[in-house]
């Protein structure tokens, strides 16, 4: 098959990578992987085969991601706690972004409304951005696996022939321009909307989507706003001056300048919630971050919503988040929704990742899931002594409980949280403000008496990993369970005495 060189990174000679050679009996050895979404999990997935002995193609349908890009680009953040951390040391990578001994280590959020900060549990944990760890990941690929691992940029999936194992890609900018590439195992890492997935729906039997939310909020992103050179008050700006009256520098700027590049996130939100910010400080010391509202505003309404939902917010950060989210320019995001699938796979083929379990924002797990679902797959190969018919059975089985609990708490933070109600979601979110209540009720209780070790014992088993999330998702059913049977006998002795 044939490409442009320009959009294609080829196979490294081995003298120019610290390639890490496969045993002579390695399992995958003489064997090709298609991989579909050069994003973190397309590029873990990639290194986990390599290191098996396989050789691996991965075509993304975008640009190459580059840190010089990342500013400029729609990246948004991530946080990687020690469950999305795990499958990328499993990989032996050593990327800068979340490297253990280089990146800098995350603290937890800043809730800048209150003032008051959120500690994340134990463990390491890196605050990045999703370019730059696409792109730390590739780097780290090439370094390691370049006699194995190609990248394909700018390269559209327009078909998969599931009985010959072809994929067929296209250069969006030449649609005559196409290439096949033959498969042993095909895997879709091709996000929320992914082409993978459609037609697997499309052509597999009992392969079925399901959205279970849609988020109305538009995502967008912002960077470069300043910290250490925040500008004075200007004397010819009304809103500007009354806003800074008492100092040259808000506050909140203030104390953002005193912490360290990427050491908190820090959110503004709006009483009603329809407006959120997130921002968080890059090695360059300005602010990068996501808005989150429910309608995508020209750049003057934009600027005038943010001041009336988030008066905390300063206002030159105010007007360069509007001019650069303002609707004339740049598109809204659409990974603000719960989407699932009945099975993770077809012949041959498998999907990970949002392409086969994505969730919303709202507790921020979706890289991380994604992350996990890697390493579900390179076990699933291990654990089928790499039986490429056995493998996309076994992995839905193995990975898709979890996966699916995830999902599931998703939904109910997502109900619990997000404003707005309707008929058909009063159920829910009583359902879920009722159970996170009784369960916060029985964790007190039970942590007062020593029968846990911490009042969110739950919160931090599920960003720590220690626990299975089918199990975190069991026990928080367990503690409400246990909270509505303290509170009956709370009233009951009420009743009696």
């Amino acid at each position: 098959m044939g490409t442009a060189p320009a959009q294609t990174i080829e196979p490294l000679p081995q003298q120019l990578s610290d390639a890490l050679e496969p045993p002579a009996d390695a399992p995958g050895l003489g064997r090709r992987m298609v991989v579909v979404g050069a994003g973190p999990a397309g590029t873990v997935t990639a290194m986990l085969l390599a290191k098996r002995g396989y050789t691996v193609e991965v075509f993304e349908r975008r640009g190459w991601p580059s840190r010089a890009l990342a500013a400029t680009l729609h990246s948004y953040i991530l946080a990687l706690t020690p469950r999305g951390l795990e499958p990328i040391v499993e990989t032996g990578a050593d990327p800068e972004c979340c490297s253990a001994s280089r990146a800098p280590r995350s603290v937890g959020m800043f809730d800048m409304n209150s003032g008051r900060s959120l500690r994340m549990p134990p463990g390491r944990k890196h605050i990045v951005d999703r370019v730059t760890l696409a792109s730390d990941l590739i780097d780290e690929a090439l370094r390691l696996h370049g006699n194995r691992i190609t990248f394909h940029f700018d390269r559209q999936l327009q078909g998969i022939d599931l009985e010959r194992q072809i994929a067929t890609f296209a250069d969006p900018g030449n649609s005559s321009l196409q290439l096949e590439a033959s498969y042993d195992l095909l895997i879709g890492t091709d996000g929320a909307s992914s082409t993978v997935r459609d037609i697997l729906q499309d052509k597999v039997p009992g392969f079925r989507v399901r959205t279970l939310f849609q988020a109305s909020m538009c995502y967008k992103t912002f960077h470069g706003l300043p910290v250490d050179d925040y500008p004075a008050p200007s004397a010819t700006n009304d809103e500007s001056s009354s806003a800074h009256a008492q100092s040259a520098v808000p506050s909140e700027v203030a104390l953002i300048g005193t912490h360290n590049c990427r050491e908190f996130t820090y959110n503004w939100r709006s009483p009603k919630s329809d407006v959120m910010v997130s921002m968080w400080k890059a090695e360059d010391g300005r602010m990068h971050g996501l808005l989150a509202a429910h309608d995508d505003l020209a750049e003057a309404e934009q600027e005038r919503r943010l001041a009336a939902a988030t008066p905390k917010l300063p206002a030159e950060w105010r007007r360069q988040i509007a001019a650069q989210t303002g609707s004339q320019g740049q598109l809204p995001s659409s990974f603000g929704k719960i989407v699932r699938c009945s099975q993770f796979h077809g012949p041959r083929v498998v999907v990970i990742g949002d392409a086969s379990h994505s969730v919303t924002s709202t507790l921020g797990q979706g890289c991380v899931t994604a992350l996990e679902s890697c390493s579900a797959l390179a076990a699933t190969f291990a654990a089928c002594g790499d039986d490429l018919d056995r493998v996309p059975a076994a992995f839905t089985r193995a990975r898709a409980p979890d996966a699916h609990a995830v999902q599931d708490l998703e939904l109910m933070q997502v109900h619990a949280m997000v404003p707005g109600l309707s008929a058909w979601r009063l159920p829910a979110i009583l359902y879920a403000r009722t159970v996170k209540a009784l369960a916060l009720l029985a964790s007190l209780v039970f942590y007062k008496i020593g029968l846990l070790p911490s009042s969110v014992y739950l919160y931090s088993a599920f960003f720590a990993g220690v626990l299975p999330v089918r199990a975190i998702k069991r026990n928080l059913h367990l503690l409400a369970a246990a909270g509505a049977g303290l509170l009956t006998l709370f009233v009951w002795y009420l009743l009696l005495s």
